[in-house]
């Protein structure tokens, strides 16, 4: 999976620390620094991150991607 983030984005951070608590393999991609990636983005008509591209190809984004990673990983019976 790639997660397509800018630097100061309290979203972006909030999806990257969900991510890493569920212990998801996943690469960041900073679009301020990656013309070509943002430019995908723009293409596919996004304009804000973050952008989650799921390994299957599907993009998403917030709030998408809290729901998505919650899927991803079952919530344990207690």
């Amino acid at each position: 999976m790639k997660l397509y983030t800018t630097t100061n984005c309290q979203r972006c951070n909030i999806a990257k620390t969900l991510m890493d608590s569920k212990d998801l393999s996943y690469e960041i991609v900073n679009v301020e620094f990656d013309e070509e990636a943002a430019e995908v983005l723009r293409k596919a008509g996004f304009s804000t991150a973050p952008v989650l591209e799921t390994d299957d190809g599907e993009y998403i984004t917030m709030p998408r991607i809290l729901g998505y990673v919650q899927m991803l990983t079952p919530q344990e019976n207690n």
